[in-house]
């Protein structure tokens, strides 16, 4: 048998070393060895995936339409696309779709802080109090004696009791100030400004963005085409994300492996994920449509499904990736910083 395969990120499919490694491929050696085949791997010459371009399929998908090779590994994504090209062998896992970015690992300063302990009314309240005491107050009228000690009293212990509620809010937000993120789903990121998009040359999210756009443009689906940039290889995937303003969209199983790779390289988490808004797609191997092959695997493959195997291997090569995916509980206060100050700046200037 001959099979063709493209790289992903390492812990999936990992080409770069012999004999090749990743979850899918030590999968795909458990069904040959239960069937007994002999099989010989290669990558299409332009290595990759492919789609139908032009009314013609390209990459690995074009090989197996072509039935130039008896099974393409993968995994590839079930999707409508590629359906008509396609004999999908049972789909043993399921992955939505993710954008990845460089990580935001420090709280922003915000030069109106001072002024979030009290909400907008009650920050209007105190001024609307202040002025009307000093506008319309008379000191030759002022109480004297006990009544004016009393007065005195009172205004200072409701002063006070401001200045203490004020003090306590404010320790609370710099102790809880949450790291302001650029966007977290789709429809955010569709509203920004900041951030363009890109892909893995020879995946379907250019044909899939593209449709979105033609179709129904005033949703955030469809505004993600008019957001893109250059396209990119596997091997830029975490470059791109970290050394530009642009997110990386991909399975949400391949954004986690390329998180798991660069943990296990570096110890550090540096790149997040955000929603992509993209449904999600069974993901397996695929054959012609005129293949004797596909009933074979699909028995060996639903067996392992069902015994876990898939899964254990999947979480195995995908362990490091749950250490940059937990919430941050980390509640540090911060110091105030230069920023923070620049809206008592502003005021004193225009006072000036």
């Amino acid at each position: 048998m001959i099979g063709v395969l493209v790289q992903w990120s390492p812990p999936i499919v990992d080409l770069s070393v012999r004999p090749y490694k990743g979850f899918h491929i030590e999968l795909f050696r458990i069904i040959m060895e239960h069937l007994g085949w002999c099989y010989h791997l290669l990558e299409p010459p332009d290595k990759k995936l492919g789609f139908k371009e032009n009314g013609n399929f390209t990459g690995a998908t074009g090989m197996i339409v072509r039935e130039e090779v008896d099974m393409l590994m993968g995994p590839v994504a079930q999707d409508t696309s590629r359906a008509m090209a396609l004999n999908f062998a049972y789909g043993y896992f399921q992955s939505s779709s993710s954008l990845i970015y460089r990580r935001i690992t420090h709280t922003q300063p915000d030069m109106f802080i001072l002024t979030k302990p009290f909400f907008n009314q009650r920050w209007l309240d105190l001024l609307l109090c202040s002025s009307t005491i000093f506008t319309t107050a008379d000191l030759s009228h002022a109480p004297k004696g006990d009544a004016g000690h009393m007065l005195t009293i009172s205004w200072l212990f409701v002063s006070f009791m401001f200045a203490l509620m004020y003090k306590c809010n404010l320790k609370a937000i710099l102790i809880n100030d949450k790291i302001k993120l650029p966007f977290t789903n789709a429809e955010e990121f569709a509203n920004q400004n900041e951030y363009l998009l890109t892909w893995i040359d020879g995946k379907v999210y250019g044909p899939f963005y593209k449709a979105h756009a033609e179709q129904s443009p005033e949703k955030p689906i469809g505004k993600m085409w008019a957001k893109r940039t250059e396209l990119i290889s596997t091997a830029e995937v975490i470059s791109t994300a970290l050394t530009k303003k642009v997110a990386v969209v991909d399975l949400t199983l391949g954004a986690l492996s390329y998180m798991a790779e660069d943990f296990s390289e570096l110890g550090e988490c540096r790149v997040s994920l955000a929603d992509s808004g993209v449904e999600k797609v069974y993901m397996s191997f695929a054959f012609p449509w005129k293949t004797t092959l596909k009933e074979d695997v699909d028995r060996v493959l639903l067996r392992l499904y069902q015994a876990g195997i898939p899964q254990q291997l999947q979480a195995m090569n995908l362990r490091n990736a749950s250490w940059c995916t937990k919430p941050d509980t980390k509640h540090e206060s911060r110091a105030i910083a230069v920023t923070d100050l620049l809206g008592i700046f502003i005021i004193c200037a225009l006072g000036g």
